[in-house]
């Protein structure tokens, strides 16, 4: 497939440069296709001083160190341009005038898109070590709440490559960050605050349920959701008119208090309750 020709590159003083090249034409009625180089300059061997040699490369690099096979796609673009990692390293495509961010999913199975994105960019700059940022992701099976977790590793290298890392991860749903504890009679429903709506969790009264951020990168804020006692829900079947008190609470504040008041009628009887609801973070967790 034939592509545009890059902007000149000056080789006096070449460090490392980028250049874009895109597709003439578009491809499958989307958008033009995006091939992001990175180009630099490598030392030279000691008997060719006055050589210069110049390296080519694939700016973006996605290595699946796992042990499923996933797929990947940019963000906003349709299922019928995403690509298949088995196991290795591709170097993604991408469309022009799209987002530079991707998804991911487990190829076998039906799995929804992971909630969370992965930029392919240099972001929150303050939250890496030696150019270096991790985060755990998940993908959810479409009919069940089986989740597969995996830690992904974001590295910039010093031609300016980016790497994504895909590999296991050894937390389940009884060793997640995050433990929710219900210690009313209400069933409570939550999710996280995201711009994206995110998965709902459901712990019964009474009950403990652990909890995974659908973004780690987006605030981290609850949405709590409480219904009527004897309520059965599950996350396909949410009656809203059996829920009587909805809030969002900051978890990002340790040792957080919140009072709740709010009335309900239930049996032709009307009820007024008080509920505490606390934060404690105790080395990541909630």
């Amino acid at each position: 497939m034939n592509t545009n020709f890059s902007k000149p590159i000056s080789l006096h003083n070449l460090s490392t440069t980028d250049v874009h090249l895109i597709t003439k034409g578009h491809l499958f009625g989307q958008s033009r296709s995006l091939y992001p180089l990175s180009i630099s300059r490598i030392p030279s061997l000691p008997h060719f001083q006055d050589t210069q040699v110049i390296l080519i490369q694939d700016k973006y690099h996605i290595f699946n160190n796992s042990e499923r096979p996933i797929e990947i796609k940019q963000v906003n673009v349709d299922d019928s341009l995403r690509s298949i990692v088995p196991q290795g390293v591709i170097a993604p495509i991408l469309l022009q005038n799209r987002s530079k961010a991707i998804v991911i999913r487990c190829l076998n199975g039906d799995f929804d898109w992971s909630p969370a994105v992965i930029p392919l960019h240099h972001y929150r700059q303050s939250e890496w070590k030696h150019n270096r940022k991790q985060k755990l992701i998940y993908c959810k099976k479409q009919l069940s709440e089986e989740r597969v977790y995996f830690k992904v590793v974001t590295e910039i290298l010093w031609d300016g490559c980016i790497n994504i890392i895909v590999n296991d991860c050894s937390w389940n749903e009884a060793s997640l960050p995050v433990v929710i504890d219900n210690h009313s009679i209400f069933p409570l429903v939550v999710n996280q605050n995201a711009p994206i709506p995110s998965d709902l969790w459901i712990i019964e009264p009474f009950d403990v349920s652990p909890f995974c951020w659908a973004d780690s990168d987006q605030s981290q804020v609850l949405n709590l959701q409480f219904y009527r006692p004897q309520t059965a829900i599950t996350p396909l079947s949410l009656p809203t008119n059996k829920r009587v008190y909805s809030t969002s609470i900051n978890c990002k504040r340790s040792r957080n208090r919140t009072v709740l008041q709010f009335s309900y009628w239930m049996n032709d009887h009307h009820f007024c309750t008080t509920l505490s609801v606390s934060v404690e973070v105790l080395r990541n967790v909630v």
